[in-house]
Order: structure tokens, then sequence, then C-alpha cells
């Protein structure tokens, strides 16, 4: 037992100690380096060819852009590949010489208009919006404009028939890339369980306005659901507790 307690203390004796500490220190540093060559190489494959691959901008101009990016904003995530669709040259030169996005004046007016009435966001207008011009470019801010209607909300959450069937924007049968409206109606009882029989039905657009109570286009028949597939040419109303108007974001939008 004596012998056993010796060599257990001679085996921490000042030398031993010197070792194991070389040791873990030696395998601390392993592993950093491990991480750093796993994170790299996940880095460089999936985040560097995303951002390459159909890529418009230089390299130098994402160069510039990130870096301003990451000092105003490091935590958001952005689409690297969506946010070159949305802007031009000129804009991106602008957003890398001021550090951030020109807003035309009406959509600042919009946006200050559409801040003033919103009684959650408790920040200045004026304060939220250069904010937010550090993040999205005028495209993507007329976009998050455009939800906070009654023509972006019939787009995003639908709208009930005169039997309170859902009408709403999904995606289509026959084409997965294409969002078309949908009517969302009760078939029904399964005779095995009992459970309701739900059907969906895809609303040829020349029939919008039959299913769909105030609903009317502004020109011919065409698909509502478009700005959901990032087109703009299809201009309708709604009659909303009398009120036909159209929203001043959609009138630009729709360039009417």
């Amino acid at each position: 037992m004596k012998h056993n307690r010796n060599s257990y203390n001679n085996f921490f004796n000042y030398d031993n100690k010197f070792l194991i500490f070389m040791f873990f220190l030696f395998l601390l540093i392993l592993i950093y380096f491990i991480y750093n060559f796993i994170y790299n190489f996940i880095y460089n494959f999936f985040f560097n060819n995303s951002i390459k691959e159909g890529f418009k901008w230089s390299q130098q101009e994402l160069e510039n852009y990130l870096i301003i990016k990451n000092n105003n904003n490091p935590n958001i995530n952005i689409n690297y590949e969506k946010l070159q669709n949305q802007t031009s040259s000129e804009e991106l030169n602008y957003f890398i010489q001021n550090g951030y996005w020109f807003w035309s004046k009406s959509t600042e007016q919009m946006y200050l208009k559409a801040v003033s009435k919103n009684k959650i966001i408790k920040l200045d207008p004026t304060d939220s919006m250069w904010n937010d011009k550090k993040i999205y470019n005028e495209n993507a801010i007329k976009q998050l404009l455009s939800w906070n209607t009654k023509e972006g909300n019939f787009i995003l959450e639908g709208g009930r028939d005169s039997y309170n069937n859902l009408i709403k924007c999904e995606e289509s049968n026959k084409d997965n890339k294409k969002s078309v409206l949908k009517k969302t109606y009760f078939n029904g009882y399964n005779l095995w369980n009992g459970y309701e029989k739900i059907k969906k039905i895809e609303i040829e657009n020349e029939d919008i306005p039959k299913y769909m109570p105030g609903f009317s286009f502004i020109n011919e028949s065409c698909n509502p659901c478009s700005p959901l597939d990032n087109s703009y040419n299809c201009p309708f109303r709604l009659n909303t507790k009398g009120n036909n108007k159209v929203s001043e974001i959609w009138n630009l939008l729709w360039n009417i």
C-alpha cells in the first residue's frame, strides 16, 4: 500500500506535472487547429461557393460590401443572390460610399408613414428609417412595406368566401415554382375514422371575383399571387368596408 502511495506521489512530482501540462497544452492547440480547418472548409465550400456561383458583383465589390455590412449588422444573414438581383451597380456603389442604401423620397415617406402608424415600434420613425437603410435596399423595403397592407395581407394570408371557405395563394399543383390562388373547403367526413375531409382546388384567374367578395381586377384577369414569385404585373382592388382604394405602395409596385 505504501509503495502504491509513493508511486502515486512520484507520478505527480514537478517533472511529471510539467509533462502533463505540456500534453494538455498540445492537445488544446491541436483541437484549435482542427476546429479552424473544419470551419474554413465548411465556410469555403458552402458559403463562398454560394456567393460566387452566378454572382454579378466583382470580388472587390463583394468584399467592400461585406466590410460595411459586418460592421453595421454582423448578426444579420443576407441572401446574396437575391440581393444582387434587387440592386443595381449604382445602388451598390452608393451603399459602399455612404454605409447605407439609397431610398427615393417617395419610399422614405411611405416608410415613415407606415412606422408612425405602428404602435409596437417605439423608436422615433426617422431613427428607425436610418437603421433600416443600413440593412434593406430600396426594393427589399418596398416589398416589406407591401406586405403590411390589405393587398399584402390577402396575398400572404388569404381571405374568406361567402361560405367561409379559405381562399389563399399556395403552390401550384401543375407548376411547383408558381403560386396560384386556391380554395380550401369542407368535403364531408371520412367514413372510416370520422375525420373531416378537406379538399383544395385551384381557382382560374377569371373566376376569382366570383369566389372572393370585394375582389376585382384593375385591367384584365391575371394571377394575383405573382408577387410571391417576384412579379408585379397583376394589379387588383380589394373592397374592404367600402374602401376599394389601392394602397400607395402597390400603386408604385404595379406602376399604376
